[in-house]
């Protein structure tokens, strides 16, 4: 019975482990890409940095400029901040897992936003995003979720491998974010504006 019970212990024990589909290592670290605004200024400590995936009919590419399109087929893995490193602004580090087995094979994505006060993307509408850069990468095996269990789950990834750049752009020191990106108006708002347009224009004539 104790050698039972032993045995149960030693296999809870390992039960995260043992489930954790995938692991992803990412950073832009000294010696790797650091993160900068469109102006050549570093991204502010606290700026979010999304891991994370898209719905495999999702064509990235077409609404690479669209944040809300973007946020309605991504499958979020996990998420870190940016912060200074060694001295260095612009930098990142984390390490995130999970157990769903969708993210096995799929291609892995990072999305990196500069935002107002560097607080949490406001995702019912990016009212607060000011920049994003959508980056990943095809030549490098690491970018895609593990299907195996562990110690075979486990994918590190970084800035310096980025040559997919769906929205942003590189050099061979930084990538740099974009703000050219198109939010559409919530349906409440373009209401709005349909009763209030038509009424300014109606007070214009009146002052005619």
């Amino acid at each position: 019975m104790k050698l039972l019970l032993t045995f149960l212990m030693a296999v809870l024990a390992s039960a995260p482990g043992l489930m954790a589909q995938s692991q992803v290592n990412y950073s832009a670290a000294p010696g790797q890409p650091a993160v900068y605004n469109i102006d050549g200024s570093a991204l502010a400590n606290g700026n979010a940095v999304w891991i994370g995936t898209f719905d495999a009919t999702f064509n990235v590419t077409a609404f690479a400029n669209q944040p809300q399109q973007l946020l309605a087929h991504w499958h979020p893995f996990g998420q870190n901040v940016v912060t200074t490193i060694g001295g260095q602004p612009g930098r990142f580090s984390g390490s995130s897992s999970s157990t769903d087995p969708f993210f096995g094979n799929q291609k892995i994505y990072l999305w990196i936003f500069s935002t107002d006060s560097a607080a949490a993307p406001a995702t019912n509408n990016f009212g607060n995003v000011n920049e994003y850069g959508l980056y990943s990468c095809s030549t490098n095996s690491n970018w895609a979720f593990s299907p195996d269990p562990p110690p075979s789950n486990l994918r590190t990834i970084n800035s310096g491998h980025v040559n997919d750049l769906l929205f942003g752009s590189r050099d061979l020191t930084h990538l740099y974010l974009s703000p050219g990106f198109i939010v559409v108006p919530e349906p409440s708002t373009v209401a709005l504006l349909s009763i209030a347009i038509p009424a300014a224009l109606l007070a214009l004539r009146r002052r005619r």
